[in-house]
């Protein structure tokens, strides 16, 4: 895969959009919640990586997004929110061109994170 050089292209906001299924999420109050949850983190993130100091200190978005989690969730379906930050927080680690064992410690690190937050709230 090539990367065209733009962060948010059409492809990208497709796939967004695939995880917006709204009728699924007005009808269902367990997973609006991490619906909710997720997206604020979502848009948070890439935020964060148009503003450098916001990206350095992503750290505190998973422990944040683990705390959120825990405390908003009704224990339905909690891994959601670290899965969809994984993916898309990797998809940006790619595009500085960082190394995959470089990727590897920060998501392991990113997950500790999040479960800190998980179980310390």
């Amino acid at each position: 895969l090539e990367y065209s050089g733009e962060l948010y292209s059409e492809e990208h906001k497709r796939k967004f959009m695939a995880f917006l299924y709204i009728p699924a999420v007005v009808r269902s109050l367990q997973y609006s919640t991490i619906f909710h949850v997720t997206s604020v983190f979502l848009i948070l993130l890439l935020v964060g990586a148009r503003i450098g100091k916001l990206w350095e200190n992503r750290w505190m978005l998973f422990l944040a997004a683990g705390i959120c989690t825990s405390y908003f969730d009704f224990l339905t379906y909690p891994i959601a929110v670290l899965g969809f930050l994984l993916v898309i927080n990797i998809g940006l680690i790619e595009t500085q061109g960082k190394h995959s064992y470089q990727m590897v410690w920060e998501v392991i690190g990113e997950s500790a994170l999040w479960g800190v937050g998980y179980v310390g709230m």
